[in-house]
């Protein structure tokens, strides 16, 4: 009975903490004003679910997912700058 409830408790982390990994997505659409900077960082998943429009700087950490919604694209307007390093 002990081994079960360790077994079942150790699956029950592990599940927990899967569910987590798979939520952790940032949904971005709007704009980024001149001057500004936005640091999209590794090991998070963002959703470009719009138009996102750059007027400042977007920096792409290495190990960032990037998906584009059937919606989604990425405007690079007058003076914006965007810097990706990865594959």
């Amino acid at each position: 009975m002990q081994r079960w409830f360790r077994l079942s408790s150790l699956l029950l982390v592990l599940t927990a903490a899967f569910n987590v990994a798979q939520a952790a997505y940032v949904e971005v659409r709007g704009s980024l004003p001149p001057g500004a900077v936005r640091v999209f960082v590794r090991d998070t998943v963002y959703r470009i679910s719009g138009t996102y429009t750059i007027g400042g700087t977007l920096l792409i950490e290495p190990g960032t997912t990037v998906e584009f919604m059937p919606n989604g694209r990425l405007v690079d307007s007058t003076g914006g700058r965007i810097i990706a390093d990865g594959r």
